[in-house]
Formats: C-alpha cells, sequence, structure tokens
C-alpha cells in the first residue's frame, strides 16, 4: 500500500508493474500490467490511471483496475 498527497490511497498487486509519472503528466498512474485499487482524493482535481488499451479518470471514487492479457478491467 502507498499514498500519496495528491493521488491518494495505492493497493499495488503481486507482479503489478506501475508508473508513478511527474504532476504535469494528464496520465498521473500508469499501469502497464497486474492490478492496482485506488482511493482517490475527494478534491476537485481528477486521477487519471491509464493502461496499454486506455484511460480511467476518477475523483472521490474508490476503483480496482486490472490489466491481464491485454484488456482492461474496472470494478
Amino acid at each position: 500500500v502507498m499514498r500519496f498527497p495528491d493521488l491518494g490511497r495505492l493497493e499495488i498487486g503481486s507482479e503489478t508493474r506501475v508508473k508513478i509519472l511527474p504532476k504535469d503528466d494528464p496520465a498521473r498512474i500508469y499501469l502497464e500490467r497486474g492490478s492496482i485499487r485506488a482511493e482517490t482524493p475527494t478534491n476537485e482535481q481528477t486521477v487519471s490511471i491509464s493502461t496499454p488499451e486506455g484511460t480511467i479518470k476518477s475523483s472521490g471514487i474508490t476503483l480496482v483496475t486490472a490489466e491481464r492479457d491485454q484488456s482492461t478491467r474496472i470494478d
């Protein structure tokens, strides 16, 4: 589990490859493979989670993002 003041709380699954990008990058979190659970802050800022297949924008929402076998799943 990792906490970031501007991104919220991230639970990173085993064998996951994820990059936290600079604040000025529109895709703040890049999930190459594996799974993460993100609890994003409930302020006016949106947090973007990108995978090879697309981008998810979240603000104050708890979500699970998983990328396996060239597909992305959001719960």
